[in-house]
């Protein structure tokens, strides 16, 4: 007989392969934000503090990779876990222990990490920067007090935080207003074809909110005022965790052939996001010859990156809700460590690069080491910053991945390795 997987219906344990892929989705943030220092051109699309003395495509190739597919990944891995949660001890205690786990530190960070944040930028352009002349504190009080108030309340890469927040309050609501039909809907599953009708509407309203983004690929929150655009295009994919967790049959099956689909959905995503930046590179003629019409490709890249990126995040959970033993050792203190690298990892990559920007000198093997380098010293501050402050004090109930007897584990029935829910 097949393995029964957890879901909302069943109330049973969540699988440990969730909290692992939510902590890599965490880990490839830090890859991505040190990258960017190293991409060639990275000044041409958003003020970015550290740039490095030797950028290298391979760089490009890195940044483009993760952004395409990893928020949606997460958020899509959030709304999941939060049914999950919602189904075995209700909106109530959901709600509690998210706004103890998500809400008190995006509340602390705007006042804490944020201005951390804007320190360390001022940091890397007064060492070895543009502003090499001028004193990193007298850059950071000039640029604090010529931003405006809600300039000064942009959540920086916080904004994660913000937005799951939202839609983890809509969701509880939702379900605590309508407790009745929420209570129906848990317990039978949707039929396959009914799945599959879901998973395309899911691709349209994604394709919708893509072809409102600004940019060439996913958009960047970049105010403390969500904008409408990004809160629908990341909500469809919290949704759809939600009711992958409440209707599918069975999470190990929410996509045929699981592995084949993860990799087949990743590589084709990309290569559509690729896509979308080179017809914008032949539009502009940047790095290439200008190619008249070339524009007109944009869209549709990314627009068709939609449903690959859908195949991609459906394989990727269904392989994660196999049932696997737990991690330990050194990789179960790193992704317990996940949540807090992430939100502190970002001043520590800038003020260590910056320090480190002549190690090597400027040649293409050198811009490599550093970047191994500053990745490396920032996990390992990251990591003895989270032992010394976080793992044995009060703050891991805030910031510790580690799984606890919480709402989200208590209070559930052990997994029947034998039953099956039915398919109607």
């Amino acid at each position: 007989m097949p393995t029964h997987t957890p879901t909302a219906q069943s109330g049973t344990t969540r699988l440990s392969g969730f909290d692992s892929l939510r902590a890599v989705a965490m880990l490839l943030g830090v890859v991505l934000h040190v990258s960017l220092a190293f991409m060639p051109g990275i000044d041409r699309f958003i003020g970015w503090p550290m740039i490095d003395s030797s950028p290298h495509p391979l760089f490009g190739l890195v940044v483009v990779s993760i952004h395409a597919v990893r928020m949606p990944l997460f958020f899509f891995v959030s709304g999941l876990l939060t049914a999950l949660s919602i189904g075995s001890g209700g909106p109530g205690r959901a709600l509690r222990s998210r706004l103890t786990r998500i809400g008190v530190p995006f509340l602390v960070g705007l006042v804490t990490i944020l201005p951390l944040i804007r320190f360390a930028a001022a940091f890397a352009v007064t060492h070895g920067g543009a502003q090499s002349d001028e004193g990193a504190w007298a850059v950071f009080i000039a640029d604090y007090q010529s931003d405006s108030f809600i300039g000064r309340l942009s959540p920086g890469h916080l904004w994660f935080l913000e937005y799951l927040l939202i839609f983890v309050v809509a969701a509880c609501i939702v379900f605590a207003c309508f407790a009745r039909a929420g209570r129906a809907m848990t317990k039978t599953p949707w039929k396959r074809s009914t799945m599959m009708w879901a998973n395309l509407v899911a691709v349209g309203l994604a394709v919708f909110f893509m072809s409102r983004m600004k940019s060439v690929g996913i958009d960047t929150p970049e105010s403390i005022i969500p904008d409408w655009h990004l809160l629908g295009f990341y909500g469809v994919f919290f949704a759809g965790g939600c009711i992958a967790a409440f209707k599918a049959p069975n999470l190990t099956e929410l996509i045929p052939f699981p592995r084949t689909a993860a990799a087949l959905g990743v590589v084709l995503t990309i290569g559509c996001a690729f896509g979308a930046i080179i017809a914008d590179g032949m539009a502009r003629g940047i790095n290439m010859p200008m190619v008249t019409g070339a524009a007109a490709f944009i869209k549709p890249f990314n627009l068709v990156g939609q449903a690959f990126l859908w195949i991609a995040i459906l394989g990727t959970c269904a392989w994660a809700a196999r049932p696997r033993p737990p991690l330990s050792g050194f990789a179960s203190r790193v992704f317990r460590s996940a949540y807090w690298t992430y939100l502190v990892h970002l001043p520590i990559a800038w003020i260590l690069h910056a320090l480190l920007r002549d190690v090597g000198g400027d040649s293409g093997l050198a811009g490599v080491m550093r970047f191994l380098l500053v990745i490396f010293a920032t996990l390992v501050v990251s990591q003895i910053t989270f032992e010394a402050f976080v793992a044995r004090t009060p703050l891991g109930r805030f910031l510790d991945l580690k799984p606890r007897n919480s709402m989200d584990n208590a209070r559930t029935r052990p997994a029947n390795t034998e039953a099956r829910r039915p398919v109607n």
